[in-house]
């Protein structure tokens, strides 16, 4: 059985079976479990290519340091933007169903407009980081301006569309 189809017998079996959504979650659950499972076992048989033991699992503090003083920021910030749709979902819920359709295609529009933001967002990170831990500050100063400058060339590109 695997996630990108199953077999015939198991899509049948399922059909017949699997009439609810808790009976979905206990399938879903069932399946993770057995491939826990199943690694365990080929683990145990196999052995790991590098090694590994209960002395390699510690907290690095620097590290975990300087995650956090990156991370929680943009994990507060992130929590504000989701918490403030929230908001604005439920008032106009309260105004009715045509209202809450018309903001419903109003955000898949918008989620659609800022996707080339979020997808340069990440590029930068990611190239940021990289120029970071190799010790080039500016080449990641870089990174970030020219990032910045392309997403906005293609911002203003998306909103000339309207």
């Amino acid at each position: 059985v695997n996630k990108a189809g199953g077999s015939k017998a198991f899509g049948e079996w399922a059909e017949t079976h699997i009439k609810s959504r808790a009976g979905a979650a206990i399938a879903t659950i069932a399946a993770q479990a057995l491939s826990f499972g199943f690694s365990i076992v080929h683990i145990g048989r196999k052995g790991l290519t590098f090694p590994f033991g209960v002395r390699d699992i510690r907290l690095n503090r620097p590290a975990a340091a300087s995650i956090l003083r990156v991370g929680l920021p943009l994990a507060f910030q992130e929590s504000l933007v989701h918490v403030s749709f929230l908001m604005i979902t439920a008032i106009i819920n309260s105004l009715g169903l045509v209202a809450s359709a018309a903001v419903g295609i109003a955000e898949k529009v918008m989620g659609f407009a800022f996707l080339p933001a979020g997808a340069f967002s990440s590029a930068v990170a990611t190239m940021s980081a990289q120029n970071l831990g190799a010790g080039d500050a500016l080449r990641a100063k870089r990174s970030w301006q020219y990032g910045m400058l392309y997403s906005f060339i293609f911002g203003t590109f998306v909103k000339s569309l309207r």
